[in-house]
């Protein structure tokens, strides 16, 4: 055990399945980078989208995620990350970004520099 508290974030670039384990999807939410492929209740507690804009995800090193804005994905894994606490969608224990082909390290690159993504979230 780690003893790292931040909830697990996989950035993948197809869409895999929901669990190995049984019980395991019923504990994952899903959110995709472009237009959903995936159906909600397809064994994800929640399943979302984001548009896929190359704007930025990557941010030159002089601008401040305060001057620069935050990714349509760092956006939506805040709400995801509320709703869960405001007990608004079901509880899950682990999230899976699919992000378009090629573009998996630089996304979640960007997602670890991320501050609020990086206290919630542990990113592979």
């Amino acid at each position: 055990m780690s003893g790292d508290a931040r909830m697990p974030l996989q950035v993948v670039e197809q869409v895999v399945e929901p669990g190995g384990a049984p019980g395991a999807a019923a504990r994952a939410a899903l959110l995709v980078v472009g237009p959903a492929a995936v159906a909600p209740g397809a064994g994800w507690v929640s399943v979302g989208s984001v548009p896929d804009q190359e704007v930025g995800w990557h941010r030159p090193a002089c601008v401040c995620g305060a001057c620069g804005g935050r990714s349509p994905l760092a956006t939506a894994l805040g709400v995801l990350f509320l709703q869960r606490a405001r007990g608004e969608i079901a509880d899950f224990d682990r999230v899976v970004v699919v992000v378009p082909p090629g573009r998996g390290a630089a996304i979640a690159g960007a997602l670890r520099a991320d501050l609020l993504v990086g206290g919630r979230f542990l990113v592979r």
